[in-house]
């Protein structure tokens, strides 16, 4: 039901709304596609922000670490991809696998970081 919401409070890195959503019976795992395997997923987004606010929401509310997302991507690789170091650091704390490989080009999170020229 509030899965858009959702997902956009988690993109602008709004944690108190994100904490509102969820409150209101949320689900931090929730996708916006039909297809659950192509499913961008509130984590996701989050995990993309420069900033962990709305990640670190997520996470202490339950999010799964390793949703798959469009591509095989987990939140590791969003991270990864936009050299999102608060993120990556609040992921690993979290227990996040590092070495899964997405599906379209069987990249691991450090190895996307590394092609974008993030260290």
């Amino acid at each position: 039901m509030y899965e858009l919401q959702l997902l956009r409070a988690s993109s602008y890195g709004e944690p108190a709304e994100v904490v509102e959503l969820l409150s209101k019976g949320g689900n931090p795992d929730g996708g916006a596609a039909t297809d659950d395997s192509q499913s961008v997923r509130p984590i996701h987004v989050a995990a993309a922000r420069p900033d962990a606010s709305a990640l670190q929401v997520l996470l202490r509310k339950g999010a799964q670490l390793e949703l798959v997302g469009p591509c095989g991507m987990t939140a590791f690789h969003f991270a990864c991809q936009e050299g999102s170091e608060e993120c990556i650091v609040e992921l690993v704390r979290a227990g996040c696998e590092t070495e899964t490989r997405d599906t379209k080009n069987n990249l691991t999170g450090r190895e996307i970081a590394a092609d974008r020229g993030f260290e």
